[in-house]
């Protein structure tokens, strides 16, 4: 599933695609716009989710892990929601945007749009009442 996702990330957006470092990545990767560096990441399965306790990271089968060499975070940020942006604008997937592995910054559901979450929102069951009803299979 993550070569397949990689691939379909790739030729919707106009990025390149490129095997992993890591057995059974892909990297999917572009220019940052106005910028001679690149940015974008590996495309894996799901390597965040814990069975031990909740989190709203369980509920999803791909990630793609978004660098940006060389730059300071906020640009990293930036570009990050610059491609969360592009990929629910023309993918028909739920997709989740988190920030340092720690704080939820959105979520996007094919049927009911974007939901910005409230800063330092936490993935983890401390703020489940606040992500779960935007799991995908109740959103």
């Amino acid at each position: 599933m993550p070569t397949e996702a990689a691939r379909r990330i790739a030729d919707t957006l106009g990025l390149e695609l490129s095997p992993g470092r890591r057995p059974g990545t892909q990297v999917v990767a572009g220019r940052i716009p106005g910028d001679t560096a690149y940015s974008g990441g590996w495309v894996t399965s799901n390597f965040l989710a814990s069975p031990d306790e909740p989190s709203i990271l369980t509920y999803y089968d791909v990630v793609w892990e978004i660098r940006t060499p060389g730059h300071e975070d906020d640009i990293l940020h930036a570009e990050s929601l610059r491609l969360f942006n592009l990929v629910t604008a023309h993918l028909p997937w739920h997709a989740l945007l988190h920030r340092d592995l720690s704080w939820l910054v959105a979520v996007w559901s094919p049927t009911n749009g974007r939901h910005d979450f409230p800063d330092r929102t936490s993935a983890e069951s401390e703020h489940q009442h606040i992500w779960e009803p935007y799991v995908p299979t109740r959103w």
